[in-house]
């Protein structure tokens, strides 16, 4: 498991936040971060796994641990008020702080989200707590100024694949031409020019859903097989205009112009300042 360094120096420094927004994957990924992250703080030998308080917090029946895993329920109100800010209040049992694991931030309804505000706002002192969502976004603003971010990397390919593969994962009942591939590689690689592309609808699509895995590659911390110059904008945050690109292709745009719009904010990122806010 790659521990983030963040949260190593914050251990180690004793120095840790009160609320953090753990994101970048699917909700039923992070149990094993979330618990190594516990176990780093309260077992007294650096998270062996096998004493009584690993054991407890692997279980999830650790005294000063509050859990949510599941993501499939929703939480409402009462139970914020009830299981969350109410145990928030109350001396630790064993270890000097009070844990809560809220899994899947997006299962709160705005009411309750609302109520975790406030604990959020003023926490009980000895109180860490744990989000999770898949980005950043799906949380309240206000929330997400009250925790500090830890991006977890999420990538369609694994380690041992190339970027070759990633049109096999999306699409796997189809085949592609080598050229074509190579075409997207060049392109995002500031290689060759759109214009040179004939663009139909389908073939913007098909670049599109190609660049946001190789996004989704480089944040796995995989180096890309690509010749990338130094002015490649390769950035997280370019994903929900890649969306809204392909909302744009339903809606009747030329695929040409929506294909230099990327690019543009590929290789001229200072001309879009209200668009840059790299993680």
């Amino acid at each position: 498991m790659n521990f983030p360094r963040l949260l190593e120096r914050a251990i180690a420094r004793q120095r840790l936040a009160h609320a953090y927004l753990f994101y970048g994957r699917a909700t039923n990924k992070y149990r094993p971060l979330v618990l190594e992250f516990f176990r780093r703080i309260c077992c007294p030998d650096d998270s062996c796994g096998e004493c009584k308080t690993c054991r407890q917090i692997n279980n999830l029946t650790h005294p000063d641990l509050v859990a949510f895993p599941k993501n499939s329920e929703k939480i409402g109100v009462n139970t914020v008020r009830e299981k969350i800010i109410k145990a928030a209040g109350l001396t630790p049992a064993l270890a000097d702080r009070r844990f809560f694991w809220l899994n899947d931030i997006n299962r709160f309804t705005p009411e309750a989200a609302n109520t975790l505000l406030k604990v959020l706002e003023e926490p009980p002192a000895g109180t860490i707590f744990v989000l999770t969502a898949r980005s950043r976004w799906d949380c309240l603003p206000t929330i997400r100024s009250r925790c500090q971010w830890v991006r977890f990397p999420i990538s369609l390919i694994s380690p041992a694949e190339s970027i070759d593969k990633i049109p096999e994962k999306i699409w796997p009942d189809e085949s592609f031409e080598t050229e074509k591939i190579e075409i997207w590689k060049k392109l995002i690689a500031g290689q060759a020019n759109a214009s040179q592309v004939n663009w139909n609808r389908s073939a913007a699509r098909g670049f599109i859903s190609f660049l946001m895995e190789v996004i989704r590659k480089n944040y796995s911390e995989e180096s890309l097989d690509l010749q990338i110059n130094e002015n490649f904008n390769l950035t997280w945050n370019l994903i929900p205009d890649l969306i809204e690109r392909l909302n744009e292709l339903d809606r009747g745009t030329q695929p040409l112009l929506i294909i230099n719009s990327i690019m543009e904010k590929l290789y001229y990122p200072e001309e879009q300042k209200e668009w840059l806010n790299v993680i």
